[in-house]
């Protein structure tokens, strides 16, 4: 049966023939089997890797356990999930790779094991000596198909091919399917027959059946089937060999013609072919049957009866054909029923009304002739994906597809943005969902161990589910998804995301927290009230919520509406808060020092899984955790004036005489006879936060003679009014403050002195000659506290 017809076509950029370079970046829908066969792989021994459901491992690794030091993609899952083919440009993951290709590997999940498929016939045949890609494992893990451009894989497959675009010689890409319990590789991409001949052009993404016996595979070999008419061309030029569809029965050795590829096409998506190897799914651009939609669209062909139909239409049994935009990309169930696929059409489903430009996921029942949205939020009506939608992978009875989508909506727990490698940072991140369409739920699963792990931290696709729907491999570039893995490779994990079990039960804690005013002086108190609310659907249990006061604060009293605070600790244990419920915890503090204080309280314990946080991660953009800022402030009194409360003079003429009770004292230069003053005054208290800003000391000098300078500094230490003396007197340090002498009131600047006095002790301040010794005698004359016109010292304040 075909469904091709000769086509024109314009030349496409040289560029595109360089595919093997990334050949294992591409994405393979998988058919699985129901059935899953028991069976013993030959690989390198390794330890178990598999524990419970909601578990996240890390796939692509050596049987020793070491992380792949190269990029892992394009994984294909068994039927049972135990086995997952990968490809991998590592190098460290079998003692046998030992080039620098692109090769294909097989990790039992239950075992450890790793094993490595592209290789020649036998045990230990050599290694591929080129690129190898699309791996496809059979149910029960036994076969894998892939494609290779090696040429040591057979001696009856061709060298070199034909190039599609330029028709230029190039490494022929060939299909090859590894037996991992006989140790062969059989060569595929050849013509009916035995030995039918090798393809003459390059063969890609093929997939194999449950028993492996049957392998579909994209061709742009002009010689596998007489069937196989069609020709392309190229600008008005000669014919040329189109990209075709085929299968290979491996036991009746013979090779089928399907139908012709969208032209030239190599890209992603294949044929994808049932467990029973009788239906085959694939896109086509050819005209036949009722199509006359010009677009891409998906067909599924019996190779029993050899009819084919639309896959790609709208609900009915004969519903309109997608219109609009290409559909392409199927995968099947086990026995063909089900075939999910994307597009960009905008007539298959009322629901998905977005831009024409956004591919979405949908999937066929093609018994009873209904088209279903796939890539929507949970609910049967739920939100339509935001953005593209594609990749998808069904379960063995079609209950369960497995898609990836940029889209942020479809998850609330998907909240991360990442880097972009053809859009930049902050970008949504694509990641990995399943729809369950008998209870019309989706799942996020591209995330770490846990109901309610973390979303992958960069993008994920590639998902193949297996045959019950439990597991789902795909690949990443996160870096958070298992412990295992701290390089920046694409790896590759696979996740048992609980597939048919009862939703788990989830909370979702959040936690208020509020201060009584935003500024508070020193010394005062400020309520901190923390509020934790369970939204629930579940009750939590075991529900603590840590909020330890920040520096500068301290505590004084709790007063919980349930539970206990432990101000030690700053453990406030709740303990069960029902869906719906609430509990506050009132925690007053008292200000000690200025400044900005943040208090932080977060949840560091609960049960079950918080859906959208994980407690005590300290991370600020889960809701489960909270801040609020207070301003600790100084309460500084503007000014403050005091008046001496003890003076004296002193002088060398009379070194050990006391002058404590004088009403005058006495500033004089000269010869053997130097006097000073001595001045002290009882400080305002500094406030906690506050500094001295201006100090200000006023004396009344009643006789001054000559133009003098008097010089005020302060004295370093103890001296009483009554005992002081010229030989006893105190040292004075520190910079000195000056003022010229004149009669009346003169006034110092002393707020460097007076901040000192704060700092190192108040002994007061010593006021003499700028220049003593003088031969002629200057004597000036100051009124003492004991006089009127006392000295005063007045000092303003202001936060520190």
């Amino acid at each position: 049966m075909s469904i091709a017809k000769p086509r024109a076509v314009s030349p496409v950029p040289r560029a595109g023939e360089q595919r093997l370079a990334a050949a294992f970046r591409r994405r393979l829908p998988v058919g699985v089997s129901l059935a899953v066969l028991a069976a013993t792989m030959a690989a390198v021994p390794g330890s178990p890797a598999w524990a419970a459901t909601y578990d996240t491992v890390l796939v692509s690794r050596s049987a020793g356990g070491a992380a792949g030091n190269g990029d892992s993609a394009t994984p294909s899952v068994s039927a049972d999930g135990r086995y997952v083919a990968f490809a991998s440009d590592a190098d460290n993951l079998s003692d046998a790779d030992d080039n620098a290709h692109t090769n294909i590997f097989v990790r039992d999940l239950t075992t450890g094991a790793t094993s490595y498929v592209s290789r020649a016939d036998g045990a230990n045949g050599a290694a591929a000596t080129g690129s190898s890609a699309d791996p496809s494992i059979s149910a029960d893990g036994r076969y894998v198909a892939f494609s290779s451009t090696a040429p040591n894989l057979s001696t009856q497959d061709e060298d070199t091919c034909m190039s599609l675009f330029w028709g230029l010689p190039e490494p022929c890409s060939n299909i090859f399917v590894r037996d991992l319990t006989a140790g062969t590789t059989t060569f595929v991409s050849r013509a009916d027959g035995a030995q039918g001949a090798a393809s003459d052009g390059s063969s890609y993404t093929p997939t194999v059946s449950a028993d492996g016996t049957k392998v579909a595979f994209t061709s742009g070999g002009a010689n596998l089937s007489t069937a196989d008419e069609d020709e392309c061309y190229i600008d008005g030029g000669g014919p040329h060999p189109c990209t075709d569809f085929f299968v290979r029965d491996l036991q009746a050795g013979t090779t089928v013609y399907l139908g012709n590829a969208p032209i030239f096409r190599i890209g992603p998506c294949g044929p994808v072919i049932s467990a029973d190897g009788r239906k085959v799914a694939f896109e086509t651009d050819g005209i036949s049957i009722d199509d006359n939609n010009g677009y891409l669209d998906v067909v599924v062909t019996d190779l029993q009866t050899g009819t084919a139909s639309y896959v790609s239409r709208a609900d009915g049994v004969n519903g309109q054909l997608a219109f609009g935009g290409p559909s392409s990309c199927p995968s099947i169930s086990a026995d063909g029923r089900h075939i999910a696929f994307i597009s960009d059409a905008h007539n298959l489903s009322a629901d998905d009304i977005d831009s024409f430009d956004t591919e979405s996921v949908y999937v066929r029942d093609t018994q009873e002739g209904r088209t279903a949205l796939v890539s929507r939020a949970s609910g049967a009506t739920g939100a339509v994906a935001g953005l593209r939608s594609f990749e998808p992978s069904i379960s063995a009875d079609g209950r369960y597809v497995a898609f990836m989508s940029r889209a942020m909506n479809l998850s609330g727990e998907d909240l991360d943005n990442c880097y972009d490698p053809g859009q930049g940072d902050n970008r949504p991140c694509p990641d990995v969902f399943v729809r369950d369409t008998q209870s019309a739920t989706t799942t996020f699963v591209s995330r770490a161990t846990g109901v309610a792990g973390a979303g992958g931290d960069a993008r994920s696709t590639s998902p193949s589910i297996s045959g019950d729907g439990r597991l789902v491999a795909f690949e990443s570039a996160a870096r958070n998804l298992s412990a295992d893995d701290s390089d920046p490779h694409r790896d590759v994990f696979a996740r048992d995301w609980g597939a048919g079990l009862p939703p788990p039960a989830t909370i979702d804690l959040s936690v208020t927290v509020t201060g009584s005013a935003a500024s508070v002086p020193v010394g005062a108190n400020v309520t901190f009230t923390v509020r934790v609310a369970n939204a629930g659907p579940a009750g939590a249990t075991g529900v603590a919520v840590t909020d330890q006061l920040p520096s500068g604060v301290t505590f004084v009293s709790a007063s919980p509406t349930q539970g206990t605070y432990t101000a030690a600790t700053g453990v406030w244990s709740v303990g069960g808060l029902a869906a719906g419920a609430s509990a506050t915890v009132q925690i007053v503090a008292r200000v000690a020092t200025t400044g900005q204080k943040t208090n932080t309280a977060q949840v560091t314990a609960a049960a079950p899984a918080d859906v959208d946080s994980a407690p005590g991660n300290s991370d600020p953009a889960e809701d489960d955790q909270a801040s609020v800022t207070v301003n600790g402030t100084a309460s500084c009194p503007a000014t403050a004036t005091r008046t001496a409360d003890y003076d004296s003079w002193i002088t060398t003429s009379w070194a050990t005489t006391n002058y404590g009770k004088d009403t005058i004292l006495k500033v004089r230069s000269k010869a053997n006879a130097d006097a000073r003053t001595l001045v002290h005054f009882a400080l305002p208290t500094l406030p906690v936060g506050c500094k001295v800003t201006s100090a200000k000391l006023r004396m009344h000098v009643s006789s001054a003679v000559g133009s003098r300078t008097l010089r005020a500094v302060r004295l370093a230490g103890a001296w009483t009014e009554t005992g002081v003396t010229w030989r006893n007197q105190p040292a004075s340090t520190g910079a000195a403050a000056t003022v010229p002498a004149v009669k009346g009131w003169v006034e110092w600047t002393v707020t460097a002195q007076v901040a000192g006095l704060y700092t190192d002790g108040n002994h007061g301040l010593l006021i003499r000659d700028a220049t003593e010794g003088a031969a002629g005698g200057y004597e000036q004359r100051l009124h003492s506290r004991e006089n009127t016109n006392k000295p005063t010292l007045t000092v303003t304040f202001g936060a520190a």
